[in-house]
């Protein structure tokens, strides 16, 4: 029976806040048809779900979310956590919002990352000591973000009431509406973390990856690990790299310049729906199917972004884009078979996994802070692979997990 309730708003988010609670986590990659209390009750204690709704319209995000609650309230989940982005991206007031108005009672948020340089002061969320919306993901393509303070990026989209707690004061479990909690370190999140496993039932919790992390460590859910045989190591990692954040960008470059052979994918061909059944495209997958375990590094870039930094691109473009990043990784996958693989952008690695025919998968632990990695087997091979944000990590990420992986 399900005790915890995980719901991201993408399919690497749902990673990111699932790992720490063990292997055993039932993790579904995209809603179940016919969601309702029965969903829950043969899972596993805990359960995280990609509600993939990052880019949907406020409206139907709050729908989507609203339907995943009361379907758990029914179950008699005890603990529902809502995963938000860091850095505030997506549909946050509209599902905070929808959270709260099902459930019927007060939710806590807490969306600082400190281990990954993203803190709350004040009521205003900062990453690397900057306000978020005046850091470069003031300027993502896809999704900028134009409020620093969480209270005004709740309240563009959910009347609901905000408060921001003191940060030098025991949490308590009073108020209504929406609490925002300050954390600049570790502590504050432990601290929120054990208050927060003394509210009745159901608990309403918000945050990333960050206080999820914490939850896992003093909370009373017991995740059981799960069975089965090992997953043996590949030759080689492949980097797709399907995200156009600037942070992305630098890892794909710092990589090149270390010597890992590149494939470069453009921003033309990522939106020629005729490129991969073209002589070109076929040949794009043969060469990285081929340089994939031949060297302990090899990257596909699919970063570039045809009108550069501040272009805003249409969500039907962006959309297809994804929908055809990931048919490429597939298509290259199978090429190769079994294998180390990375892809980045959560909507790329999602189609990705579709078109591969998973829906569910198994994780495998977290390689290192952010970055997540999993196991699931397609026509008797076998696939690791490795996710994360495409805002996060330091440039030499791809480099270091190189060797990690192996």
């Amino acid at each position: 029976m399900c005790d915890l309730l995980l719901i991201a708003d993408d399919l690497t988010g749902t990673f990111d806040c699932s790992v720490a609670f063990g292997s055993g986590v039932e993790v579904w990659t995209r809603v179940p048809d016919g969601l309702r209390a029965q969903s829950f009750a043969g899972a596993a204690p805990v359960v995280a779900v990609n509600a993939d709704t990052r880019h949907l319209v406020p409206e139907r995000a709050a729908e989507v979310v609203g339907a995943l609650v009361r379907a758990a309230l029914e179950a008699g989940v005890g603990t529902i956590y809502k995963k938000c982005d860091s850095a505030l991206r997506g549909n946050v007031g509209a599902e905070l919002g929808a959270l709260h108005e099902v459930a019927g009672g007060p939710v806590w948020f807490a969306p600082a990352f400190p281990k990954m340089g993203r803190v709350t002061r004040g009521g205003v969320q900062y990453v690397d000591g900057v306000p978020v919306a005046e850091s470069a993901l003031g300027s993502d393509p896809f999704e900028p973000v134009r409020h620093s303070a969480v209270a005004e990026v709740i309240a563009e989209q959910s009347p609901v009431s905000v408060r921001v707690a003191d940060r030098d004061a025991v949490p308590q479990p009073d108020g209504d509406g929406i609490t925002v909690f300050d954390a600049e370190t570790e502590g504050d999140l432990r601290a929120i973390a054990r208050a927060a496993w003394e509210l009745p039932e159901p608990r309403l919790l918000a945050g990333c990856a960050g206080l999820s992390s914490v939850l896992a460590a003093t909370g009373t859910v017991a995740p059981v690990e799960a069975g089965g045989r090992s997953v043996a190591q590949g030759d080689g990692l492949l980097v797709f790299c399907g995200s156009v954040n600037p942070v992305s960008q630098g890892q794909c470059a710092h990589a090149t310049g270390a010597g890992a052979p590149t494939v470069t994918y453009t921003d033309a061909q990522k939106r020629d729906d005729a490129y991969l059944a073209s002589d070109e495209g076929r040949a794009m997958v043969r060469r990285a199917a081929g340089l994939w375990g031949s060297v302990p590094l090899a990257v596909v870039d699919a970063s570039d972004l045809g009108g550069g930094k501040g272009t805003v691109v249409a969500e039907d473009v962006r959309a297809g884009i994804c929908a055809h990043l990931g048919q490429a990784a597939a298509r290259i996958a199978k090429e190769h078979g079994s294998g180390d693989l990375m892809v980045m952008g959560g909507d790329v690695l999602a189609a990705f996994l579709a078109e591969m025919g998973t829906q569910a998968v198994r994780m495998l632990g977290e390689v290192v802070p952010g970055v997540v990695m999993f196991t699931f087997t397609h026509d008797a091979a076998t696939w690791r692979v490795v996710s994360k944000s495409g805002s996060f990590g330091r440039e030499s990420l791809f480099v270091d997990l190189a060797g990690q992986v192996r």
